[in-house]
């Protein structure tokens, strides 16, 4: 199985104030964790960088470079808000198709280690992982990333082993997202509700 990991900077915290991602690593990368390919997209952040394409204007090469694959991200709230923005003249399943399959390490982490911090060299340190040390900035992130992935994906394939009796409950937020459909949500709705699930 090949996973997609990306890490990626923006021009300031909250893209609903108008901020948005500057740059993009991606890499594929096989079991093995070994890189398959990349794609590193430098998006235009402004007048001085009008030679750069808009994340819009990229969106084809990141969807064709991401497919159908799991995506491993830091910060899946940030990476979802920030594509819906820089995607914002463009259909809205083009931001959801980029979605559809995220690991967020950043959820994961504070739900397995709610006490501690949750930025990439913590759960690394906390995994007894380690990155090469020539790695710098984006490219130290995606590789954090696939290190950390396998232990994210082995707690996210429990869980849906665990839950194959029960294909109406999905997995938990920002572990392998499936699509749901409108009548799994209203029967988990009623469970709750009702106080029966």
């Amino acid at each position: 199985m090949t996973v997609i990991a990306i890490a990626f900077s923006t021009t300031g915290d909250t893209a609903s104030k108008g901020h948005y991602i500057r740059e993009l690593l991606a890499l594929r990368v096989n079991e093995q964790g070994q890189e398959l390919d990349r794609l590193h997209l430098h998006v235009n952040d402004g007048p001085a960088a009008s030679d750069r394409p808009t994340l819009a204007a990229s969106y084809a090469a990141l969807n064709d470079f991401i497919g159908t694959g799991p995506v491993v991200i830091h910060d899946g709230y940030a990476w979802k808000r920030f594509l819906r923005y820089g995607l914002n003249d463009q259909p809205v399943e083009r931001a959801a198709q980029l979605t559809a399959q995220t690991v967020d390490v950043s959820a994961w982490s504070r739900r397995t280690y709610p006490r501690e911090q949750k930025d990439l060299p913590a759960v690394l340190k906390r995994l007894d992982l380690s990155v090469d040390v020539a790695h710098e900035g984006l490219e130290r992130d995606v590789w954090a990333l696939v290190q950390i992935e396998p232990a994210v994906r082995g707690v996210a394939g429990q869980k849906l082993a665990a839950r194959s009796d029960a294909p109406d409950q999905g997995v938990a937020e920002g572990e392998f997202s499936q699509p749901v459909s409108v009548a799994q949500r209203m029967q988990r709705l009623w469970r709750v509700l009702t106080g029966t699930g």
